[in-house]
């Protein structure tokens, strides 16, 4: 997003941001519009993410090169923090929203 390009900035980089900061969103960037079938994409990602980037750009005859730089987990503290709040009756989890933002986030909640 802007603010990862903003910081990208400081170290000399230029960062083309979608104005809908998703995959679909970077997929519609017009650079990638612009590769040729020869052009390549290198992937610097957590484990398991930005499959649909790729495997669109691959469809349509881009190179990919795929770096896994990390590992998402989800910590322990969360676990019990949830089973903290679900277990105190001062919340009312009838009025919680929850913002689902990654596959890997959906994952967890549902553990």
């Amino acid at each position: 997003g802007q603010a990862t390009a903003n910081r990208l900035h400081d170290y000399g980089i230029e960062a083309h941001v979608p104005e809908v900061e998703t995959s679909e969103g970077m997929l519609n960037l017009p650079l990638l519009y612009r590769m040729q079938k020869s052009g390549s994409v290198a992937f610097w990602r957590g484990e398991g993410g930005r499959q649909f980037m790729m495997e669109t750009l691959q469809q349509q005859g881009i190179q990919i090169l795929n770096f896994v730089l990390y590992r998402r987990q989800c910590p322990q503290a969360s676990y019990s923090t949830f089973k903290h709040l679900t277990q105190n009756s001062n919340y009312n989890l009838d009025k919680w929203l929850v913002l689902i933002t990654s596959e890997a986030s959906w994952k967890y909640w549902l553990e």
